[in-house]
């Protein structure tokens, strides 16, 4: 595959130097999402999505990279002892206890994805991996505490977003095609922040984001 120049490393390079404004983490996230879109379309799921294996364009325009651990629909699922042991952290807890990886997989890592852009940090941070496993194959979650860098009518939209890719069964989450129409029409309703034409980056730990 052929990628784009991306100027800005990947997301989690950038977040870890500069701070990004809210309004385009909505623009980035939607951005994923319709690119995720178009691989389950090819019948192709990605594995590994985390803001690692997310290359940024200097306009902040996410391309999805490093398909390693892509597979097609038919192919045989990767089973845990073939993935690093860091990746657990965005996996669905059915993949946890290594059930073969679905389209229900990805929604849930994208979720995951959307917490770690969100709070500009990786999941679980400073856990041991066997805590991770038993934490989210027993429903437990990351929390979700805004700070005021997200505009409080909007937390409990973005914050209800992220808890429906979140469910414990993987029956009950929501598909691909209304999580991109939430993301649209949250992106359409804050789409006047963007008129200041200013860049979304601050320096690092200007936002408050817990």
């Amino acid at each position: 595959m052929i990628f784009e120049w991306a100027d800005r490393g990947t997301l989690k390079e950038l977040y870890e130097v500069k701070d990004i404004k809210w309004h385009y983490k909505v623009r980035i996230a939607l951005e994923i999402c319709r690119g995720l879109i178009f691989l389950q379309h090819v019948d192709i799921l990605h594995h590994d999505l985390r803001c690692e294996n997310i290359l940024m364009t200097e306009s902040l325009e996410p391309k999805i990279y490093n398909f390693e651990l892509a597979r097609s629909f038919d192919w045989k699922t990767t089973t845990m002892d073939q993935t690093i042991g860091d990746i657990l952290r965005w996996m669905a807890p059915e993949k946890l206890n290594n059930k073969p990886y679905t389209t229900q997989c990805e929604i849930f890592s994208f979720g995951m994805l959307l917490w770690e852009l969100t709070f500009e940090k990786v999941p679980y941070q400073g856990w041991e991996i066997e805590r991770i496993v038993d934490h989210v194959t027993k429903s437990g979650r990351e929390k979700i505490t805004f700070g005021s860098s997200i505009p409080e009518n909007y937390q409990n939209e973005y914050k209800n977003i992220i808890n429906d890719t979140w469910k414990q069964n993987p029956h009950e989450r929501i598909p691909f095609m209304k999580l991109l129409d939430l993301l649209e029409e949250l992106y359409t309703s804050i789409s006047y922040m963007f008129e200041d034409n200013s860049l979304g980056l601050l320096p690092d730990k200007t936002l408050d984001l817990d």
